[in-house]
């Protein structure tokens, strides 16, 4: 190999050296400019090589240093070697790195000064813990012996060197009984913690690293154990020699509070999967949901009922894999869905409501549907249970068609009666005795035509030919029309009547047949549950948006144990049973079912012997609706 071949291998082989060691390495020239920078100092310091030839040594040494540079300086370019130097470089960022090292100067064949070169070693780590624990062992001391967790100190034999108060309280052992003791043979450790504890300190002895944090089971005095999180890492105390500081954190309450929520995640997972089991056993359809109404369970039975495979509908949205309809195939109100959402309580479905199969085929249907909560009662989503009720549903049909058939046989004969008797009351003729009789049979003949009416309106309602047919109706007239029928009604029982009007109501948008009903039926039953001498007001309000009615009394009141059912059909209070009074329990579900055919509620308060009030809201329609 020729001279200038070892040359250029030479260059090559310094280049590599330079760049890869570890060491800090800097060559600056006569001015104290920068002409070479290896990688680690660039590293260390945060700039690139470009900008760090464009800088002077001065740069990168903090204000108070210069002078002291400069002299060494000027000592190396009339050719002294400076080791063992302790300098401070700043980086970029103004952070401070110390260093020590080496600097000699670079001189050509005549003696002339071309360059430093310099070898610095990173000490930041050293003299930080130099400075840390010279200005405050004491303190360190302190802290220790104040700590709440158990602070050991250890040699690098790993022999006990000290430790504070806490260690004593929890694990029961004093400083006469380990300090000097190895902690591998000192018997505090388990077996498995004891290899544990063996393996992390090679591994640290190997890399001079601290140790990441890992469990260990130490044994008390008491014989039992303790499970701790250990971290450790060493320092270099004032005596310069390396200690190894040991924080054990008591970990019983979490290791307690982990075995906690494992066994409540296998509750929880038992739980699901009996709920999953259940769902897919029952006979009902079960469609969950969460809050963005995408579809998380799809049940066996909501797979036959809909002719839905499960992996189609889930992730999709309820109302895109999912249908209702009315009989007449119209999209119902999804609200229900929200409503639930946001309040959180079961709501039934509506009656009426179909799914919708196929073009030609829709199912009647009924339940409900529930809010999903979590563990700390959070709405999460809801649960749709819904069954096949073809069956119910004919049956049903059959009813009402069967009560629509027997009303109209019965109501002809009914006025054939109605039509005689009043023909019979004209006699001038008639004994007192067959006058009395022939009014007892008119009396009856009314009563029984009332009954097979509500009976009509009933099966109209159920067969869902009941239709509001929504025009301008003049409620002064309908208001007034009521009371002339009920007047004799008044007098009878020497009620008092007072009548309250706001808002415009001689042209309401509102069902005239369905509202002559609601308000008959309410001022009725008021008069008829209301001893002689009550006091009776209904108070009317037309608004923008909504009819707004009230009817009170201070009447015999409804029972409380008995107001969840008074708008059952057929049902009847015990308390004005026991009084005599008559009646057929289908007034108030009439009226309701009327109310939320036109898309309105009502409501009442009761006291017992103290009166009701009822209370009717029902929004008012600008569009008829034409009976079918």
């Amino acid at each position: 190999m020729s001279r200038k071949q070892n040359k250029k291998k030479f260059i090559r082989d310094y280049k590599k050296i330079f760049e890869n060691i570890k060491d800090l390495i800097q060559s600056v020239d006569e001015k104290g400019n920068f002409i070479d920078v290896n990688k680690t100092e660039l590293q260390k310091l945060g700039y690139t090589k470009k900008e760090m030839l464009k800088m002077n040594i001065k740069d990168i040494l903090p204000k108070e240093d210069r002078k002291r540079c400069h002299a060494i300086f000027e000592k190396i370019k009339n050719g002294e070697i400076i080791t063992d130097i302790e300098a401070v470089f700043l980086t970029k960022k103004g952070k401070k790195i110390y260093v020590e090292g080496n600097v000699t100067g670079l001189f050509d064949k005549e003696g002339n000064f071309l360059s430093t070169l310099g070898i610095f070693r990173d000490i930041t780590k050293k003299v930080n813990l130099e400075k840390d624990l010279k200005n405050s062992e004491l303190k360190f001391r302190s802290t220790v012996e104040i700590a709440k967790d158990p602070i050991v100190l250890f040699d690098e034999k790993l022999r006990f060197y000290d430790f504070n108060n806490q260690f004593t309280k929890e694990l029961g052992y004093t400083k006469k009984d380990l300090i000097g003791k190895n902690i591998l043979t000192s018997g505090i450790l388990t077996k498995k913690t004891l290899y544990e504890t063996w393996k992390y300190h090679i591994k640290c002895k190997k890399h001079d690293t601290d140790t990441p944090k890992y469990e260990v089971t130490l044994i008390s005095t008491k014989g039992e154990k303790v499970p701790y999180e250990l971290s450790s890492g060493h320092f270099t105390n004032s005596d310069g020699k390396t200690v190894i500081q040991a924080i054990f954190r008591n970990i019983t309450d979490r290791k307690e509070a982990m075995d906690k929520i494992r066994n409540e995640k296998r509750k929880v997972e038992t739980e699901k999967e009996k709920l999953n089991t259940f769902l897919k056993s029952i006979g009902d359809a079960a469609v969950a949901f969460n809050k963005k109404q995408e579809i998380i369970l799809f049940n066996p039975v909501a797979e036959e009922i809909t002719g839905i495979d499960r992996e189609e509908a889930l992730g999709k949205k309820f109302k895109d894999v999912i249908k209702f309809v009315d009989e007449e195939l119209n999209e119902i109100d999804y609200s229900i869905i929200e409503d639930t959402l946001k309040n959180g309580k079961k709501t039934s479905i509506p009656k009426g409501t179909f799914l919708l199969k196929s073009e030609d085929e829709k199912i009647p249907i009924a339940d409900s549907i529930s809010p999903l909560k979590n563990g700390k009662g959070k709405i999460i989503g809801s649960i749709i249970i819904f069954s096949d009720i073809t069956k119910e549903y004919e049956i049903d049909k059959l009813k009402s068609n069967f009560i629509g058939v027997v009303s109209h046989q019965l109501k002809t004969p009914l006025n054939s009666v109605k039509w005689l008797t009043e023909t019979l009351l004209t006699q001038k003729d008639l004994t007192k005795e067959n006058l009395e009789i022939a009014e007892d049979i008119q009396t009856t003949n009314e009563r029984m035509i009332k009954i097979v009416n509500k009976l009509l309106t009933i099966s109209r309602i159920e067969s869902q030919r009941a239709k509001p047919i929504i025009k301008p109706t003049n409620l002064e007239e309908i208001i007034d029309n009521i009371y002339m029928e009920l007047l004799t009604n008044f007098k009878e029982k020497n009620h008092k009547f007072k009548i309250t009007k706001k808002g415009n109501l001689k042209k309401v948008n509102i069902d005239d047949n369905f509202i002559y009903q609601i308000l008959e039926n309410l001022l009725s039953n008021s008069i008829k549950y209301s001893p002689h001498g009550s006091k009776i007001s209904l108070k009317i309000k037309s608004t923008k948006k909504n009819l707004e009615c009230v009817v009170k009394d201070n009447g015999y009141g409804i029972p409380k144990n008995e107001q969840k059912y008074i708008f059952n059909k057929f049902f009847r209070a015990e308390n004005t049973q026991k009084k005599g009074l008559k009646g057929t329990g289908l007034g108030l579900s009439i009226i309701k079912s009327l109310i939320e055919l036109m898309g309105g509620k009502i409501w009442f308060k009761s006291k017992l012997n103290k009166g009701t009030s009822f209370h009717i809201s029902i929004p008012l329609q600008k569009r008829k609706r034409k009976k079918t």
